[in-house]
């Protein structure tokens, strides 16, 4: 228990200095101070009733706990880069370059080669006076497809140094950050100085895998060739882009990525092997972890492989010893050793994903194997039972606990619930140690005497040839996988607080229990009431609420009727911001839209819209697309036979009638947009389109500006007692008139009086 807590302390050190801003002089003092407090434990326990109540608790001193935190804190610091003239990042922005790197990673893809390099020379070549200087630090670049790099090439850069991009979807800057790479480059001119100028034994790694990934190409046809690259040797790129979106909708994507499901195999593998090799233990204890760091070097040293060698290799050393390896010890260790060494693991993906997936089996892997295993106990013969038990445990139960563990971390991260993961796993998981042995097996008879590989190939071809066949008829089931909202990250924290609680509770370690019986309880009370008011806010008011969403490309509004009826009208060009906006708006248990009307034609505001079909399922589509002219249009006409929808055209005179008060008119079609007006009780929301220009009807309410409108007089002095999302300049708002340019907008009426509210 104390290498737990030591390292649970040394990991919130390191999350606590990410969200603190304190200086590195700081942390250092507050290290030094709790170590002294941890070396005058003795003395001071009987000064400080805290320490003295603490060590009743714990047979850690406070002051170890505390100096380890700090000593985390102290360690993020020192790893946040601080980049001076002999620093790479320096010169990013600062004109072109002339750059002399070793080739260390190569990864060749269908439209480009990303190249990871070193570097070691530059010149600016902006500057006339300037000479080769000396440089540290790594760099991603980006050349065109077809060019044959390996590691260990000496390459010659010239282009723009720069930081690496970002948007609101992604951040290659943070992600190529936490791999230590501050620099960038697109498409630089690249030529080749020098061949094997890397280290020699991570070299032959490379042209080792390299040659295993050809002779694979060789061995069997597509798409079971790239599952198999990705499953042996972490080599994705050749899967084909509507295999990877069938594996990520059906929740199996950890499949054909490495991680402690092949190296468990292997373990067992190469344990069994260097067992029968050698007779002392030592010796086949050794060979065995040399195997292990060996496969986790040649498919890349993942985040995720790295944790799961540390940790299979620590459970060959505790099987050696004759100890049991206690999981939730070495977790936290491994965690916190790989973070001592890259204190920006914490926020890389996979490193979040392979640790709550190891979570879920530590804690539930062996309570659920026992709990089935006595309940076919009571009906049929205990070694039956056992029997029995065991495949449903591996194929079932031990996936349902890492996906439970696991699911906010998908669903923060990438807003997507796949409901068909609880069949597919069962179905997938059983062949897959044939997959990995038998396609190992018949890729190194391969190396050695091709005709052979392709015999043993035949026998790894099945297996791998059901899975891709399994998957894909899976990822076809209507509904399959849902696109979620955002999802923030107090529920995540809340969602593992309450799985942790609830897991203590039922700890058989009564006084455990009885500490934190109090503490679950107003916990679950607290949920029980988030949940009953969450419910009650949800509920429809009676009064029509209009909010004009904050979406790129937009505006869109989403529209709910005093009934509860939702309309959304608009699109955006970006379908996670838009997803997650009406997610916010929409009641928790009612996330689908009753209609969606199309008023543009441009591209731009459709291209989110397959992404809202798909998520929000609505009922009933409207626009003028006679015949899908754009690719955006035409991804909109596929998602909605994808859904089985169907669609009903918007003609000028038309009448809707959204709920029972609720009216809109179709005032005019034009030839991009389409002009629309709704009408509750006094209240009237114009959506003017491309030919309204500045006529408006009087006594509008509010008047929505779904595109640019230019009014031939240059300015607009409508009626109206709100514009919101001006477009145009010249747009002069009278007294009482309200100007929104940026954020959302609510409106709210009962059909008589207005309010409106706003924000960013």
């Amino acid at each position: 228990m104390p290498l737990l807590w030591l390292s649970l302390a040394f990991l919130l050190g390191v999350v606590l200095a990410d969200a603190l801003v304190f200086s590195l002089w700081l942390w250092l003092g507050l290290t030094i101070v709790f170590v002294l407090l941890a070396v005058f434990d003795h003395r001071l326990r009987n000064r400080l009733t805290l320490l003295a109540l603490w060590r009743r608790c714990s047979p850690l001193p406070l002051g170890v706990i505390l100096a380890t935190l700090a000593f985390g804190g102290l360690r993020y610091q020192m790893a946040l880069p601080v980049f001076t003239p002999a620093d790479l990042a320096w010169f990013n922005e600062k004109g072109f370059v002339r750059l002399g790197g070793l080739v260390e990673a190569a990864d060749t893809r269908e439209t480009v080669t990303l190249l990871r390099v070193r570097a070691q020379t530059l010149t600016l070549l902006d500057d006339p006076a300037a000479q080769i200087q000396p440089v540290k630090g790594n760099l991603q670049v980006m050349l065109p497809a077809g060019s044959e790099w390996r590691y260990g090439d000496l390459v010659e850069l010239t282009g723009r140094l720069e930081i690496p991009p970002e948007n609101e979807d992604f951040s290659y800057r943070e992600y190529l950050a936490r791999r230590e790479v501050y620099s960038y480059m697109g498409f630089p001119r690249a030529r080749l100085l020098a061949h094997d100028r890397g280290n020699p034994l991570l070299a032959a790694i490379d042209t080792f895998r390299q040659q295993a990934y050809h002779v694979a190409k060789q061995l069997f046809a597509q798409p079971e060739a790239g599952l198999l690259a990705g499953i042996l040797l972490g080599i994705e790129n050749d899967i084909p882009r509507e295999l990877q979106d069938a594996f990520r909708d059906t929740g199996t994507s950890h499949i054909i990525a490495i991680s402690g499901f092949n190296i468990s195999i292997l373990a067992g593998l190469v344990a069994l092997v260097a067992g029968r090799l050698f007779p002392n233990r030592w010796v086949a204890l050794g060979a065995a972890v040399a195997g292990i760091t060996f496969y986790t070097l040649l498919v890349g040293a993942q985040a995720s492989v790295v944790r799961a060698a540390i940790m299979g290799s620590m459970g060959l050393l505790g099987r050696l010893l004759g100890r049991r390896q206690a999981g939730a010890n070495s977790l936290a260790f491994t965690a916190a050793l790989m973070t001592l060494f890259n204190p920006q693991l914490p926020w890389d993906v996979s490193f979040q994903l392979s640790f709550t997936a190891t979570l879920g089996l530590v804690l539930y892997a062996e309570p659920l194997q026992d709990g089935l295993n006595r309940l076919l106990a009571q009906r049929i013969d205990s070694n039956l039972a056992r029997r029995i038990s065991l495949p449903i445990s591996e194929y079932f139960l031990f996936t349902l606990a890492a996906q439970v563990t696991t699911l906010p971390v998908i669903l923060y991260h990438f807003h997507r619930l796949s409901l068909t993961a609880l069949v597919a796993n069962p179905l997938i998981l059983p062949p897959q140690p044939l997959v990995m042995i038998l396609g190992g097996v018949a890729v190194l008879a391969g190396i050695v005497f091709l005709p052979l590989g392709k015999l043993l190939g035949l026998l790894a071809w099945a297996p791998a040839a059901y899975t891709v066949r399994t998957v894909e008829w899976l990822a076809r089931i209507p509904r399959g996988a849902h696109t979620l909202g955002e999802f923030s990250l107090g529920w995540v924290i809340l969602f593992y607080a309450v799985m942790l609680g609830v897991t203590l509770w039922h700890r058989p370690i009564w006084a455990v229990r009885r500490k934190l019986t109090p503490w679950a309880l107003m916990g679950g009370v607290g949920l029980l009431a988030a949940g009953v008011w969450s419910l009650a806010l949800s509920a429809p008011d009676g009064r029509l609420h209009l909010t004009v969403l904050n979406v790129p490309d937009g505006p869109a509004v989403l529209v709910e009727s005093p009934s509860g009826r939702t309309v959304l009208i608009g699109g955006s060009s970006s379908a996670n911001a838009l997803g997650s906006a009406l997610a916010r708006r929409l009641p928790l248990l009612g996330q689908n839209l009753d209609a969606l009307i199309i008023p543009s034609k441009a591209a731009s505001s459709m291209k989110a819209l397959p992404g809202v079909i798909e998520r929000f399922s609505p009922q009933m589509v409207l626009w003028t697309e006679e015949k899908a002219g754009s690719a955006a249009a035409r991804n909109v006409v596929r998602a909605l036979e994808k859904q089985n929808h169907t669609t009903q055209m918007l003609q000028s005179g038309q009448r809707l009638q959204l709920d029972e008060k609720v009216t809109l008119h179709v005032l005019g079609v034009s030839s991009k947009t389409v002009g629309l007006l709704l009408e509750y009780g006094a209240f009237t929301a114009l959506f003017p389109g491309e030919s309204q220009g500045a006529e408006l009807p009087q006594g509008t309410s509010v008047l929505v500006l779904m595109q640019k409108v230019v009014p031939s007089d240059g300015h607009i002095m409508p009626s109206a007692q709100a514009i919101i999302n001006c477009t145009v300049s010249e747009i002069e708002a009278p007294n009482g008139v309200m100007c929104s340019p940026a954020g959302w907008v609510e409106v709210i009426t009962d059909g008589h009086q207005m309010w409106v509210s706003r924000g960013e």
